[in-house]
């Protein structure tokens, strides 16, 4: 994992038995060492999300969010290399070809958006999505982006607080930034998704306390004003 991973997510990833190395400013320098290090030791790297078979169990959540909630016609998927979105708009649109896919990144890296939009906007610093801060999108997953997301929105930094902040108050729930990114985007546009049955996906509640606390003091204060 890269050295700025939350803590709580690497305490957790230990609790369930594994080795936890931290390396590496960026997920691509994290994946570099892992690629090495599992040849120098004989194992085998599974890709994180460019692998058909991580995509399609990421896939299964479309499966019971349409199984419980039918009604559903816009699906709001935040993306980092693509595995969760892509895995979720195959088999939402083999269920329903109708319903419509909007993909979230962070603005400070949008590496998707980049990819399908054909622009280069820059990627750099520190963002809460830490969970979606991908600089290069999958192979696989690019080309699921491509035929089947019907939009991808970018989502500010305070936009991220903010909805991280309104799930904690209204929701009583605890969300990273990367899945609070869905909530970002309905709610800084609130025109283009003004009378559908949005289906948004909370995928993580990896926060470090003391960042949380600053995010909802931040919050607070936008308040006050």
């Amino acid at each position: 994992m890269p050295v700025s991973t939350p803590t709580v997510k690497v305490v957790n990833t230990r609790r369930h038995g594994a080795e936890v190395i931290l390396t590496g400013e960026t997920v691509e320098e994290a994946a570099t060492f892992a690629h090495t290090h599992g040849e120098a030791n004989g194992l085998t790297f599974i890709h994180p999300y460019d692998d058909p078979l991580i995509i399609a169990g990421q896939g299964t959540v479309a499966l019971e969010m349409l199984g419980s909630a039918p009604e559903i016609d816009t699906l709001v998927i935040p993306i980092g290399g693509g595995g969760l979105i892509g895995g979720i708009a195959t088999a939402a649109k083999a269920l329903r070809p109708d319903l419509q896919v909007i993909g979230v990144q962070a603005e400070l890296y949008p590496s998707m958006y980049n990819a399908i939009k054909g622009t280069a906007l820059p990627m750099r610093g520190d963002t809460l999505a830490e969970g979606i801060a991908v600089k290069a999108p999958g192979r696989i997953t690019q080309a699921l982006v491509r035929d089947l997301v019907e939009e991808i929105v970018l989502v500010s930094e305070a936009e991220l607080e903010h909805a991280v902040s309104l799930l904690i108050s209204i929701e009583k729930t605890v969300v990273e930034g990367a899945g609070a990114a869905g909530l970002a985007a309905v709610l800084s546009n609130r025109e283009r998704f003004r009378g559908k049955t949005v289906g948004l996906v909370l995928c993580g509640g990896n926060i470090d306390t003391r960042l949380l606390a600053s995010v909802l003091a931040r919050e607070l204060a936008r308040e006050g004003d």
